[in-house]
């Protein structure tokens, strides 16, 4: 039998969102005038996107040992998300997110102990029924041996290639080599300037270029396709290139194509912004579905 399930790596966070009319001042007070706290993290949330596809969905996830680690795990468990954690002493990783009137974040990290799992951690979690392995690159000696360990057991492997966790592409080169997907945002594109031909070059098979609003695009150095993104009200901009990329995933194992998962992820992405709280607002398959079938009226 094939295998069918989906293993998200890295991070985990216990995020608060707070939506402001405006920044404050200097030694200025701004009311909000909305407030919420959830799950989040990169991995986590690809993981809950995953979940509401309807593929089995499972996070090795890194996170420490207080109340926000086991908010976390409820939360996660509650989405549909088999949770492995590898807990260590200390804070779980804390998010704060500051909402404008449009959408648009700001978000200030406090990151614990750490956005990636232990050396032993990744050595040991099993792959026995894993058909697809969706991670970043924060850590990138935690990373390799997952990586290797995908490639000795033939697993798909895409990467979520934040800007935050290379200096230089040289240094991560050898992990992005073989890849089956690299999901690029416009921050990375600032980082590598033609993040397409760069990622490409290093030995991506495939690359998603995400583009916030504007959709997202696929490359494989033969097709090149845009897939735009349906407009709605946007509340929450938060977590939506996780939901592309777990929910991207989700169809792949699915059985859908690349562009045809690709269309259903940036529309699930796109939904995810109308309300606030990342994982919390992600959509459900029929709610893809519906808002697929309008695009096409």
């Amino acid at each position: 039998m094939k295998p069918s399930a989906a293993l998200f790596v890295g991070d985990g966070s216990w995020d608060t969102t707070q939506r402001i009319p405006r920044l404050p001042g200097v030694d200025e007070k701004v009311n909000s005038t909305a407030y919420i706290e959830s799950s989040g993290g990169v991995a986590a949330n690809a993981a809950a996107a995953c979940a509401r596809v309807g593929t089995v969905s499972r996070a090795l996830i890194r996170l420490g040992q207080d109340d926000a680690a086991d908010w976390i795990k409820r939360s996660l468990t509650e989405a549909g998300v088999s949770m492995v954690a590898d807990q260590a002493e200390g804070s779980t990783t804390r998010a704060t997110i500051l909402l404008e009137p449009h959408g648009e974040k700001r978000l200030l990290l406090f990151d614990g102990t750490g956005l990636y799992p232990s050396v032993e951690a990744v050595a040991a979690v099993d792959l026995s029924d894993i058909g697809w392995v969706h991670t970043t690159l924060y850590y990138p000696d935690s990373a390799a041996i997952l990586i290797a360990r995908c490639r000795a057991a033939k697993i798909p492997v895409s990467i979520d290639l934040e800007p935050g966790s290379f200096a230089n592409l040289s240094d991560v080169a050898p992990l992005i080599d073989g890849s089956a997907v690299v999901f690029s945002n416009n921050r990375t594109e600032e980082r590598l300037g033609d993040a397409v031909t760069a990622l490409l070059a290093v030995g991506a098979q495939a690359i998603v270029r995400t583009k916030g609003a504007d959709g997202a695009s696929w490359h494989d150095g033969t097709v090149a396709c845009h897939v735009t993104a349906p407009r709605g009200d946007i509340v929450d901009t938060t977590g939506a290139g996780d939901c592309l990329a777990g929910w991207f995933v989700g169809e792949r194992l699915a059985g859908q194509q690349p562009l045809d998962a690709l269309t259903r992820a940036v529309h699930a992405a796109s939904l995810s912004c109308g309300g606030l709280g990342s994982a919390r607002a992600y959509p459900s398959r029929h709610d893809v579905e519906t808002s697929l079938t309008r695009g096409l009226l």
